[in-house]
Formats: C-alpha cells, structure tokens, sequence
C-alpha cells in the first residue's frame, strides 16, 4: 500500500517535471533498466558494486524514495536516488552523479535535480532538503550556492540542509 501510494507521487512528479522541461530537450523518467545500463558504465564514485543491485536494495527497503533519471535529447545525463529521513521531515538527497561528458557542461542540470526534489519534498510532506556526506569540498560549496547550510550535530558526516522553496 506505501509503495503504491509513493509510486504515484513519483509519476506525479514526472510528469510536472516533464511539462517544465517541454521545451528544454530534457526529460524525467523513474531510473530504469536503459538508465541502470546507461549509469553502470559511468566511473563508480559511490560504494557500490552494481547499479542493479543497488536499485533492488533501494526499491525494497525504501518505498518512498525519489528515484530520476534525467535525459537530454535521448541521452541520460544524471541520476539521482534519495528518501525521507527518519522521522519523515526531511528528504535526503543520497546520490547525484552526472554523465562523465555532461559534468562540466550544464551547471544548471543541479537546478533543475533540486527542483525535482523541492517538488517530492512538498508532496510527501517535508520541509527540507538534506545533502548527506557530499564527495569533496567543491561539492559543499556548490551545494551552499544553491541556499544549502551546515549542520553540525554530527562531525562525523556532513549534512547540508536547505528548506523547500515551491
């Protein structure tokens, strides 16, 4: 029953980011198997084995998670898996990665994810957005350039955390 409910607020979201992007070249889909193909040729920043593994775990144990593929003129530009914390006012934002060509070209492609997620977030409830553990220090102050702020409850990870702006 959960994951019906959240499935329908993914194709929700999909289809209000698809009408956003009509005119853009870019595309919304769930992350699916062409996408999976697509993202496990990619260089592998993340500890994990298989994207395909990855995704089951994710889809079993994670029922309302976001979970986009992004595509411009046909080709998957980035994905993005993440869900809600804990005590469900907050979504978190787990993963990012662009393809290895598009990482430096489209700075707006973060944008348009982040709007993606102030979009989930609104739906299912939360008030903000967290960036758990980003990569490196230009991630951070990327991320801080798009309104994100630390949080330092906890030195051992860093949390960003912004509030949803719909």
């Amino acid at each position: 029953m959960v994951e019906q409910v959240y499935a329908q607020h993914r194709a929700d979201l999909i289809q209000a980011m698809n009408l956003s992007l009509l005119e853009s070249g870019l595309s919304v889909t769930t992350f699916n198997k062409d996408a999976v193909d697509i993202a496990s040729s990619w260089p592998n920043y993340w500890e994990t084995s298989s994207w395909v593994k990855e995704l089951e775990i994710y889809r079993r144990t994670k029922p309302k998670r976001i979970e986009l593929a992004f595509w411009m003129d046909q080709k998957l530009f980035a994905v993005t898996l993440g869900h809600p914390t804990r005590h469900g006012t907050g979504l978190r934002l787990n993963l990012v990665q662009a393809a290895p060509e598009a990482e430096r070209k489209n700075t707006k492609m973060l944008t348009i994810i982040l709007t993606a997620y102030d979009l989930y977030a609104a739906m299912i409830g939360c008030n903000h957005i967290r960036v758990v553990k980003p990569l490196n220090e230009q991630l951070v102050k990327l991320y801080c350039g798009h309104g994100f702020s630390r949080l330092h409850r906890n030195p051992e990870h860093i949390y960003q955390t912004r509030k949803v702006c719909v």
